[in-house]
């Protein structure tokens, strides 16, 4: 039962990357806003993975390499403006992604890659001796790589560390162990949300709960957002001398980020399992196996973490973002493996939808209403 009322301009309903990063912005505006997180704010999925920044790895369409692109472009912005906020470094990294290329199949895999890329993933095929002169240490058996320069990555776990304290500092009030029940809805508009400790009457409602979109009760089931989890397994180790890596691995057997300090996580598995979390021996087995045959050395590092998150996936595995036909109502989920490459540029569209009223034109292909009958409900 609720305690009491409470009035803002913007509710978000969920404290992960994209809920802070909205709240951020709007911050950034003077916007009063309350963060509702059902557990702990910062983490779900965003903390659960391995912090690539990786446009040409995610769902191969224009409209999505656009938005993915512009989002990227803001990273490190986006980093310093949070680290001069907070002091605490979320360790943006460029050195950009190599792809070593070990046998038949990976080839195959590789001039697929070549041949999607288009003008605005730049490549760069390296020969066997270019890419073992970049990583000594990859598998002698390498026969040539890729590198794509424009893939970055961040310290995750450190990124939403900065995150909540920025949102905090401007004035933000984020409420944890708060869940979202029910979205009201009166004469076509947003009237209230009820969680279980207070209901909030606020003007604009951000649905950005991730996986667990759907499961927050909306008047008009219909427009409830198509959401599932999406289970994926890692692990990490702890590279041991004379074992280094510099730049992101992604061979099409896993991927492998190292860290500054010499952790190097490793995923990652892809499941349909519902809301299970465990992790599993076999898993981490296959992922360890996988590491070992890029980077050979790594056999000898220790593990020191292994975990396991919930993507939240979408039908088409793109990002529901946008209008929908109650006014007040806006969503932010279903960006299944982008959420961390798509936080700034979520974050700034939405609160230019807010503060205007107006769909902008990156975010229009991927209106809520594209899997109802309410497409029309993005035509302002």
């Amino acid at each position: 039962m609720a305690d009491g009322t409470r009035t803002t301009e913007v509710l978000i309903i969920g404290g992960g990357i994209i809920g802070l990063t909205i709240a951020l912005r709007l911050r950034r505006s003077n916007v009063p806003v309350i963060v509702l997180e059902k557990g702990e704010p910062g983490r779900g999925a965003s903390f659960a993975a391995a912090g690539l920044i990786a446009p040409k790895f995610e769902p191969e369409t224009e409209p999505f390499a656009r938005l993915a692109i512009a989002s990227r472009d803001r990273y490190r912005d986006y980093c310093e403006e949070l680290r001069q906020l907070t002091g605490v470094n979320p360790e943006y990294r460029d050195e950009g992604t190599i792809m070593p290329l070990l046998d038949d199949e990976e080839e195959t895999y590789a001039n697929g890659i070549i041949e999607s890329a288009g003008d605005s993933v730049p490549l760069k095929t390296l020969s066997r001796k270019n890419i073992l002169d970049l990583e000594p240490d990859l598998s002698p058996e390498v026969r040539r790589g890729i590198f794509i320069p424009g893939d970055h990555q961040v310290n995750n776990r450190k990124l939403l560390q900065a995150l909540i304290a920025a949102v905090q500092k401007l004035g933000g009030d984020i409420r944890p162990n708060t869940p979202a029940r029910a979205i009201r809805v009166e004469a076509g508009r947003v009237s209230r949300v009820e969680s279980d400790k207070d209901t909030y009457t606020p003007r604009h409602v951000v649905l950005a709960a991730g996986c667990w979109s759907h499961q927050v009760e909306i008047d008009d089931p219909s427009l409830s957002p198509p959401t599932r989890p999406v289970k994926g397994q890692m692990v990490a180790v702890q590279m041991t001398p004379p074992v280094t890596l510099t730049r992101n691995i992604h061979s099409p057997r896993c991927y492998i980020v190292p860290r500054v300090d010499g952790r190097a996580d490793i995923g990652a598995t892809v499941e349909e399992v519902g809301f299970d979390t465990e992790v599993s021996s076999e898993a981490v087995d296959k992922l360890l196996a996988a590491a070992r045959s890029v980077v050979p050395g790594l056999r000898q590092s220790p593990v020191i973490e292994t975990w396991a998150g919930l993507r939240p996936g979408s039908p088409d595995s793109h990002p529901i973002v946008g209008k929908t036909p109650v006014e007040g109502l806006i969503m932010a989920t279903g960006n299944y493996r982008s959420g961390l490459l798509m936080a700034p540029i979520t974050g700034e569209l939405v609160t230019e939808l807010i503060l205007t009223g107006q769909t902008p034109e990156l975010l229009r292909p991927f209106s809520p209403g594209r899997f109802t009958d309410t497409a029309g409900s993005e035509s302002g």
